[in-house]
């Protein structure tokens, strides 16, 4: 996915809170490694690594589209359930990005939309090296 970042916040040691846009919308996540420069562009990926719940952290969208925004404390992303790889992993559809996600309990059939709700420090966001 490819992010223009706006803004530079809280900085820890090998991460710091970035405020992005990118085609899907505008949010915030935590942004591994050195800072990266206010109004320049990304290729990153999406790392949820938590172990989410079916029916509790991922519902069904009421939206078929690919989508990203925060509330409140909370981010949430909007994709297409697209396969399963291990048992209870799963890969989401996020525009032309896959994000992996660990989930337990019922799954959804693919090709359903769902909507992923997480707190937004649980979001991270590694730079692609090409």
């Amino acid at each position: 996915m490819y992010i223009t970042i706006t803004s530079v916040g809280l900085r820890l040691k090998d991460r710091c809170m970035v405020t992005f846009q990118s085609e899907q919308g505008t949010a915030s996540a935590y942004f591994a490694g050195e800072a990266p420069i206010v109004g320049s562009q990304y290729e990153v990926e999406i790392e949820i690594p938590n172990v989410l719940i079916w029916d509790m952290d991922v519902t069904p969208s009421e939206t078929a589209e690919h989508s990203i925004k925060n509330e409140r404390e909370f981010t949430i992303l909007t994709g297409q359930l697209e396969s399963s790889f291990d048992e209870g992993c799963y890969d989401i559809r996020f525009g032309t990005s896959l994000i992996s996600l660990e989930l337990l309990g019922n799954p959804y059939p693919f090709g359903i939309y769902v909507q992923i709700k997480v707190r937004t420090q649980s979001v991270m966001l590694y730079k692609v090296n090409l």
